[in-house]
C-alpha cells in the first residue's frame, strides 16, 4: 500500500523574541535587523508554509523562552497559528527545556489547529486529508523508543528530544545512533537540536518490502542562530514525501542574520597586509544567502610573533578590521569582532618565552614549577570540560515536572555553551600564568 504524498515544514529552536548573544555594540544600520531577527525568521517560515501549501508545520523545542516572559513572543505565535489555521495548515509542537508544555497550554487563544506534545505524550495524533489519515505524529519517550511498535502505514513521524541526539554524538557515532532508532518504526524522526543534522535510518539490511524507501532522523538546526557557534545560513527544512516513501529534505534559508566564526593562523613574520589578505580570502570562500540582511563575523586568531601580540591592543584590532573591507565583498551590513586564541597547550614558542621547555623543565633539564603549573592548568581545564558536559546532559534528562528549580536550571543550561566557557578560561588563564611566570 503506497503512502499518501505529503509536504511539511520542520523548524527547530525558534526562540521567538530572544536577543542574539554576544553581538557587541550595534550601529543604526544593524540594530533593527538584529533585534528583530528571530521574529523575521519565524514570519518567513509561516509565509513559506502558506506559499508552498504544506500539510502542517512541525516546531521542535524552544519556540520561545518561558523565563523571558515575553508577551511579544506569545502574540507572535498565536497570530502566526491563526494565519496557518485560515489555510488549513496544522501545527505540531514539541515542548522543550525553555518552553515546557505547561507554558504552552497557558497561552490563551491558541487555535485548534495546534497540538502540543511533551516527553510524556505518547499517543499518536492523526493528520487528516479528505477524510483519510495521511500521517501520524507521536512524541517519542526516549526510555521506551526501542519497544515502540512499527507503524509504517501511514507515514509515521516521531518527535525526538535533542538530548537523545546528544547522547550518541551521531556525527562521530552514527552507527550506534542507527542501531538505537532504526527499528523504532518511524519514517521521520524530528529533532530540535541547535545544529543541522541528518542521519539516514533506512532499513536496507532487513530487505523488508513494506519498509519505507528512506527513513530519516533530522534536525534543521536553529531557525536563527543566537550564539556565535551557530554559524552559516540558518533556517527550516522542507520535507516532501512521495507515494513510494521517498523523503526529499531541502533547506529553507530564512534567517536574516548570519553568524560566522572564522579561524586564522598568523605566522610569526606575517605583515598587516598579509593578514588583511587572509581575511578577504576566507570571506571570499563563503556565499551570501538571498534572505540574509546582515553578517556578524567573529575572527578566532591564533599564531605567534609581534603582529599577533599587537592584537591585544583594541585600537590596533579595530584598525585591522576596518581595513579588511570584507563588508564590500559580502555586500551587506556587517559587524566584526576579533579574539586572540592561545593554544590549548603551551606550544614551544610560548614556553621559550617563559625560559622553559614544553614538558615543564628548564632548558638545562631541571624542573620548572611555573611552566609545570601552566601545563597542568590547561590539562585540568580540558578534563573539567568533559565533566561539565556530562553534568549538563544529566540535568537536561531530569524530569522537569519534579521541581520549579529544575525548570529554571534546564533553561539556563540550554543557553550555555561549554566550548565558549572553556575557551574563555583558556585565554584568561594562559595570560595570567604567562605574566606570573614572567
Amino acid at each position: 500500500m503506497p503512502f499518501q504524498p505529503l509536504r511539511f515544514v520542520h523548524a527547530a529552536q525558534v526562540n521567538l523574541d530572544e536577543p542574539l548573544r554576544d553581538v557587541g555594540e550595534l550601529n543604526n544600520e544593524l540594530r533593527e535587523v538584529v533585534l528583530s531577527a528571530t521574529a523575521t525568521a519565524f514570519q518567513r517560515v509561516v509565509d513559506e508554509c502558506i506559499q508552498r501549501q504544506v500539510d502542517f508545520l512541525l516546531l521542535t523545542e524552544n519556540s520561545f523562552c518561558e523565563s523571558s516572559r515575553s508577551l511579544k513572543a506569545r502574540l507572535g505565535l498565536t497570530g502566526a497559528f491563526h494565519r496557518l489555521h485560515e489555510h488549513d495548515i496544522g501545527v505540531f509542537v514539541l515542548a522543550g527545556a525553555r518552553d515546557p508544555a505547561q507554558s504552552w497550554r497557558a497561552i490563551p487563544n491558541l487555535p485548534d489547529n495546534v497540538t502540543i506534545f511533551s516527553a510524556e505524550s505518547s499517543e499518536p495524533v492523526a493528520v487528516m486529508r479528505d477524510g483519510h489519515v495521511i500521517a501520524t505524529v507521536t512524541s517519542v519517550e526516549t526510555a521506551h523508543i526501542a519497544d515502540s511498535p512499527a507503524a509504517r502505514r501511514p507515514f509515521s513521524i516521531g518527535l525526538l528530544p535533542a538530548e537523545s541526539l546528544h547522547q550518541y554524538q551521531p556525527t562521530k557515532d552514527a552507527n550506534r545512533f542507527r542501531s538505537k532508532w532504526r527499528t523504532a518504526g518511524f519514517d521521520y524522526l524530528a529533532i530540535g537540536a541547535e545544529h543541522r543534522e541528518s542521519i539516514d535510518l533506512t532499513h536496507t539490511e532487513f530487505n523488508d518490502p513494506s519498509a519505507a524507501a528512506r527513513s530519516l532522523a533530522h534536525s534543521p538546526g536553529a531557525l536563527q542562530g543566537l550564539h556565535s557557534t551557530q554559524t552559516g545560513s540558518c533556517g527550516a527544512s522542507l520535507i516532501d514525501v512521495s507515494v513510494d516513501g521517498e523523503i526529499d529534505c531541502s533547506m529553507l534559508t530564512v534567517a536574516p542574520v548570519r553568524r560566522e566564526s572564522i579561524s586564522l593562523t598568523i605566522a610569526a613574520d606575517a605583515t598587516r597586509e598579509h593578514v588583511v589578505e587572509q581575511m578577504q580570502q576566507a570571506i571570499d570562500r563563503l556565499s551570501t544567502g538571498d534572505c540574509e540582511q546582515a553578517w556578524l563575523v567573529n575572527w578566532q586568531v591564533a599564531g605567534d610573533g609581534p603582529l599577533w601580540q599587537a592584537l591585544d591592543d583594541p585600537t590596533f584590532r579595530g584598525g585591522l578590521l576596518s581595513e579588511n573591507e570584507i563588508d564590500v565583498l559580502v555586500g551587506l551590513p556587517m559587524l566584526q569582532s576579533l579574539e586572540c586564541v592561545p593554544p590549548t597547550r603551551p606550544d614551544h614558542a610560548v614556553i621559550r618565552e617563559l625560559g622553559t621547555v614544553a614538558d615543564g623543565s628548564n632548558p638545562d633539564g631541571t624542573p620548572d614549577t611555573e611552566a609545570g603549573l601552566q601545563v597542568e592548568y590547561l590539562d585540568r581545564l580540558s578534563e573539567q570540560a568533559a565533566v561539565c558536559r556530562q553534568w549538563m546532559e544529566a540535568c537536561l534528562q531530569q524530569d522537569a515536572r519534579n521541581s520549579g528549580t529544575m525548570v529554571q536550571l534546564r533553561s539556563i543550561i540550554a543557553d550555555l555553551n561549554v566550548d565558549d566557557v572553556i575557551s574563555h578560561a583558556h585565554r584568561v588563564g594562559n595570560r595570567w600564568l604567562t605574566k606570573f611566570a614572567g
